[in-house]
């Protein structure tokens, strides 16, 4: 019995430590040159790209202040919801490293839509200097062609 416990005890901290690394991940994209640059670009017309719904979304109120409101809100929204699910796999120890290992894959390597491609293959994430209109008429070609 001793061997089970110390399985578990063992399974418990390399999924503690997986998911920390994850949490650091979540925490460190907010940081990335392409989505600073995406949000600044989403800011000129009102709206914010949502890191917990993947989508760009429309901020009530189009002014700088409520777009930042709203990145930090959804900011919040991801870590809460990231650092409760890992809380969850960490207590499954060697389960929820599988899980853990199967949420991340489908994420951010499967489950992305074709939208979410075609903005982060745009200019809206490479180029800080557009304009207003550039970027409205970047999102209304994306949008059409969806």
């Amino acid at each position: 019995m001793p061997e089970l416990a110390a399985s578990f005890f063992v399974g418990f901290l390399v999924s503690l430590t997986a998911n920390l690394v994850h949490l650091f991940f979540v925490v460190k994209s907010y940081q990335s040159p392409a989505i600073i640059n995406l949000q600044n670009n989403l800011q000129k017309v009102g709206k914010i790209w949502s890191m917990s719904n993947r989508a760009v979304m429309t901020v009530v109120g189009n002014s700088v202040e409520n777009c930042l409101l709203a990145i930090s809100e959804d900011r919040n929204r991801t870590l809460k919801g990231t650092a409760l699910f890992s809380s969850m796999l960490v207590v499954t120890s060697w389960l929820g490293l599988i899980w853990l290992g199967l949420y991340v894959l489908s994420v951010h390597r499967l489950a992305k839509s074709r939208m979410e491609h075609k903005i982060f293959n745009s200019m809206l994430v490479t180029n800080s200097q557009l304009t207003r209109e550039q970027v409205a008429n970047l999102l209304s070609e994306m949008e059409s062609l969806r």
